[in-house]
């Protein structure tokens, strides 16, 4: 009698098993999970940026304002979250801060909507350079802010501008803000970045990216601060 040998297929079979045992065996890579996290928070940074430019295009063209000091009611968050219906939007798999909103409930929050004025610090205008950066801002804010609702309109280069960036929040707030110094410095800072050396960003045109920083004139509405 012939002694019995696999053929083909029975080896092909056992080199498929083997290498399934392998893989669910084996750990996944460090950069490799984190690319899978990154991917993920991009998605979400594109559904905040349309429910964002949703919620204007509803209010005659006007962006959110990010928070009202006599009515807390008032968040950007809980302006875009009808546009989403659903708060694990709002959280990034590698970071977050717990958050409670009545409108929302208990959720988690990963990013911000940079707001402030004057953005530049100083008295930068058209021909005022400013102090920090150097460059001159025309339109010397940040696209959100409390009380104002800023136009689209305002937006003179809606592709080199920030509408939503990764942030550590800090204590109670969910609108932490200031001048283009303090989010530059957050997006230059190693500590703050989540993703493989860089963050992930949402600009006024709807379209996301990853970087390593953000220059200064990619927080305001002119466009004469660009690099």
């Amino acid at each position: 009698m012939r002694p019995s040998a696999f053929t083909l297929i029975e080896l092909l079979v056992v080199i498929a098993l083997v290498a399934l045992v392998a893989a669910l065996l084996l750990p996944v890579p460090a950069g490799a999970r984190e690319q899978a996290r990154r991917s993920s928070c991009a998605g979400n940074l594109r559904l905040l940026a349309v429910a964002t430019l949703s919620y204007a295009r509803d209010w005659d063209g006007r962006l959110p304002i990010r928070w009202h000091a006599d009515n807390t009611a008032f968040r950007v968050p809980s302006m875009v979250y009808p546009y989403v219906t659903d708060a694990r939007v709002f959280e990034c798999p590698t970071h977050s801060a717990s958050r409670s909103h009545a409108d929302i409930g208990s959720y988690a929050l990963s990013y911000t909507w940079p707001g402030g004025s004057p953005a530049h610090p100083g008295n930068c205008d058209a021909t005022t350079p400013c102090p920090v950066c150097g460059r001159t801002c025309a339109r010397n804010y940040l696209p959100f802010d409390h009380y104002v609702g800023h136009a689209l309109t305002e937006m003179e280069a809606p592709g080199e501008t920030v509408m939503i960036y990764e942030f550590e929040h800090s204590g109670g707030s969910d609108h932490d803000g200031g001048v283009h110094s303090y989010y530059e410095a957050r997006a230059a800072d190693g500590s703050y970045h989540f993703h493989n050396g860089g963050n992930n960003y949402a600009f006024l045109d709807g379209h996301v990216k990853w970087a390593g920083s953000m220059a200064a004139g990619y927080w305001t509405p002119s466009a004469d601060d660009n690099p």
